[in-house]
């Protein structure tokens, strides 16, 4: 008679390497690993086609900013500077300039054609209107001209050309140094201000503002068709806008 035991052993057996058998990974097969390499190599490939648009862009956009930059330094080195420097002399000198350079300002041999512009400056002392000598700022008969001039034509006294071969911005004390007179908030010409002698300027710009000086004089701008009065003791005269001006100014 057989024994039941043997089927029971089995059972048993089976049973127990059964679970492990579950357990154990399943072996990836060599379809399976030729499949995933190839998907790697794809994404390798991908990362290497964006770096190089990245690269192409990259040079393409700072090319075109090289060439921006190229083509406007070039266009900008046709044109004077736009930004103006600003000559305001020092108020110290007692001599006319002679045709050497004084504040930066050179004496040309023509009337520079960049700027040209015309103010009107009102000198008084003890309430009587002194003149600006004429061509001052004009050496030798013309033989060179500041850019900052007067002529000596009838109906152009004390009128300030600014005739200049550049934007730059001038002031009442760069006019004072080529005329060779002092300057100050205390001191005009040989006049210094004290207790009794009061010393105002004023100014009356193009569209007639008014306006009191309270600061260096020497800063006073240039401005067109200014009007600059100039007042030593002499309480009396009221500025008005100088309204003369000859054809052209």
């Amino acid at each position: 008679m057989r024994s039941n035991a043997e089927p029971m052993a089995s059972a048993a057996a089976k049973s127990a390497t059964a679970p492990s058998a579950r357990n154990a990974p399943r072996r990836v097969t060599r379809q399976e690993q030729w499949a995933q390499r190839r998907l790697e190599r794809e994404r390798v490939a991908q990362r290497a086609q964006r770096l190089r648009w990245v690269r192409r862009i990259s040079l393409f956009v700072g090319g075109g900013a090289l060439l921006a930059l190229i083509v406007y330094l070039s266009v900008m080195s046709l044109f004077p500077s736009s930004t103006a420097s600003l000559i305001t002399g020092t108020g110290t000198y007692t001599t006319p300039a002679d045709g050497s350079v004084r504040d930066g300002m050179s004496c040309l041999g023509s009337e520079g054609a960049t700027e040209h512009i015309h103010m009107y400056l009102a000198v008084y002392v003890n309430e009587s209107q002194l003149q600006v000598p004429a061509n001052t700022g004009i050496v030798n008969g013309g033989a060179c001209l500041y850019p900052l001039h007067v002529h000596s034509d009838t109906g152009d006294e004390n009128i300030i050309h600014n005739e200049s071969p550049n934007h730059a911005t001038y002031t009442l004390g760069a006019f004072f140094d080529i005329w060779g007179q002092p300057i100050s908030r205390t001191n005009v010409l040989t006049y210094t201000a004290d207790a009794t002698h009061k010393l105002v300027f004023v100014t009356i710009d193009g569209n007639g503002h008014k306006t009191v000086v309270t600061g260096n004089p020497l800063g006073i701008k240039l401005t067109e068709h200014e009007t600059i009065y100039i007042l030593y003791d002499s309480p009396n005269v009221t500025p008005q806008p100088f309204t003369k001006w000859l054809p052209g100014e």
